[in-house]
Formats: C-alpha cells, sequence, structure tokens
C-alpha cells in the first residue's frame, strides 16, 4: 500500500490489544494504514514519537474486524423510510462518498444513529506540527481530527479521515464542515415529517444550547471546555446564541436553494473567522443530543 508520508492519527486497538494503529496518506495521496512503525516515513516516525511522549490522550478503538482506512469526500442525501406508526419509527439512512485505500470512490450507506455515534462518541484527536511558525518563534502543533466507524456484517471496521485543506491549520475547518452538513440533513429530513413522526431533533438542539447556556453561567463544570483557553480573555456571552443560531441557519435555504453556510459571513467569500474546537464541541453535543432523542424514538 505504501508509507505514510503524511500522519493524521496515532490509536491504541483496543483494551485487550497491545497493537498500535497508524494512519494517514501516503506520497500519492491515498488513505493508508499499517500496526508497524516500519510503515511509517522518518518524517511521520518522528511526528509519532513526538504525540505519544506528549502525553495526550491516545485513543482506544475496541476493533471488532478487520481495519481499514478511507477518507471523507462529501455527505450525500438522506434516505427517508417510511415509518410504520408514531409509535414505531424506523431509522433513516444517509449516504457518504468516501475515497478508499486504492483511490476509488465509494458511497457508504449509514445509519441515523451510527452517523451521530460515530460523529459525537467515536472521534479520535491527532496533533502534529505544522510547517509555519507564529510570530512568537514557536511551531505550534495543529488537530487533525478523525472518526472510528465500527463495522457490521458487510463492512469492516473503518477509520474515517478528513483531508485538510490548509495542512498547516490542521483539518478542523473540514471536521466541521462534515459534520455541519450530517446535522443539516438529517435535521431538515426531520422537519419535513409529519409532527408525530419526528425525531425531534429541532428539540435536541435547543436543548444541547441550553446546556451550553447553563455551563456558560457555571463558568465550568462538563461544559468548561467552550471557555476560552486564556483566563483573561473576555467570556462572550454568545456561545449559546451562537449555536442558536447555527440551528436556524442549519434549517435555512436561499433563493437559489442552496443552504446557507452558518459560518461565512453576508459580506465575504471565505470562512471568517476559523471556526476552532468550540465550534466542533458544539455541533458534536448537537449530535449527541440528536443520537439520544433519536434511539428514544426509533424501534431496534
Amino acid at each position: 500500500m505504501g508509507k505514510i508520508a503524511s500522519l493524521a492519527l496515532v490509536s491504541r486497538a483496543g483494551k485487550f490489544d497491545s497493537r498500535t494503529i497508524y494512519a494517514g496518506w501516503t506520497d500519492a495521496g491515498l488513505p493508508v494504514i499499517s500496526v508497524d512503525v516500519k510503515d511509517l516515513t522518518p518524517e511521520s516516525l518522528e511526528q509519532a514519537e513526538t504525540f505519544v511522549r506528549s502525553g495526550y490522550p491516545i485513543s482506544s478503538l475496541s476493533l471488532r474486524r478487520q481495519i481499514s482506512v478511507v477518507v471523507v469526500e462529501f455527505a450525500g442525501p438522506v434516505k427517508d423510510l417510511e415509518d410504520p406508526s408514531p409509535r414505531s419509527l424506523v431509522q433513516d439512512s444517509i449516504q457518504v462518498t468516501v475515497t478508499d485505500t486504492r483511490g476509488a470512490s465509494v458511497d457508504l450507506t449509514l445509519g441515523e444513529l451510527e452517523v451521530l455515534e460515530m460523529i459525537g462518541n467515536n472521534m479520535i484527536v491527532f496533533q502534529k506540527f505544522g510547517s509555519v511558525l507564529d510570530t512568537q518563534d514557536r511551531q505550534v502543533a495543529v488537530p487533525y481530527y478523525s472518526f472510528f466507524l465500527p463495522g457490521n456484517v458487510k463492512r469492516e471496521d473503518l477509520i474515517v479521515l478528513m483531508k485538510p485543506t490548509n495542512r498547516n491549520v490542521g483539518n478542523v475547518i473540514d471536521a466541521v464542515l462534515f459534520i455541519q452538513d450530517v446535522i443539516k440533513k438529517l435535521l431538515q429530513n426531520d422537519q419535513k415529517q409529519s409532527p408525530e413522526y419526528r425525531k425531534r431533533y429541532l428539540d435536541a438542539g435547543r436543548e444541547a444550547e441550553e446546556q451550553i447556556a447553563q455551563a456558560l453561567k457555571k463558568q465550568g463544570g462538563l461544559f468548561s471546555f467552550l471557555m476560552a483557553d486564556d483566563p483573561s480573555a473576555p467570556k462572550a456571552p454568545g456561545l449559546g446564541d451562537t449555536l442558536g443560531e447555527m440551528l436556524k441557519d442549519l434549517l435555512s435555504v436561499t433563493p437559489n436553494g442552496k443552504i446557507r453556510n452558518p459560518l461565512l459571513k453576508s459580506n465575504q467569500s471565505s470562512v471568517d473567522p476559523l471556526p476552532d474546537r468550540k465550534t466542533l464541541d458544539r455541533l458534536r453535543l448537537t449530535a449527541v443530543k440528536m443520537y439520544g432523542f433519536a434511539k428514544s424514538r426509533i424501534r431496534l
């Protein structure tokens, strides 16, 4: 398959599995995965050793089957199945197009519970250094986010990578836009149902917003990660409001039929400000809440 020239992930195989999983891209830009450090280029090996040495928490995957790796291309349409009755809702699905290790495009059909759990509970974080020094003459680490998608009888376990648009800032922008797109499509599909047939995703988003607002009032607790890292930084009261506006935007459609991107300013053509970890956490919290609401309504 080729060596891992650009590393995107270091993980443990499982609680009772001592193997270390490495994933990233070859020189040709294809996704690649290995459990052997010999498959890393010298640069990737140095990145892996620096990450492990740092003491940053390393994810454990709990592998069930053979593992492979893919790269997300985009989230496709939702497949809306007819529900037998308001008391017997079934699971809809969403198509996610990925690139496999051969460079072929593959369409994965994921259940809505499956994709929401992947986003909310199975995110993997890796950090490596960008190639640009900041104004304080430091080489700053940038985050790389990916997901673990447990397999089933038809599919092996998968590491789902997101290739960064700009390697010097990591892939937080790409992660935010992918998650936002999935949430948008599931939320809009749910709102098209008759009220008695809804999974109540909009209520899930509102609950997430209220939980963030309460955390902001308490200035800490479970959601202290939403606060600014610098204690001297002004505490923005708009984090909860931002999620509320984001939920409204996820349901809004422009006159030309395109969904408006809430991360874009109306007078700008690029993402500004850049989405950060707080934006990602807000969206993931929404996914967690959506999963809980849907699971309580779906007959499994």
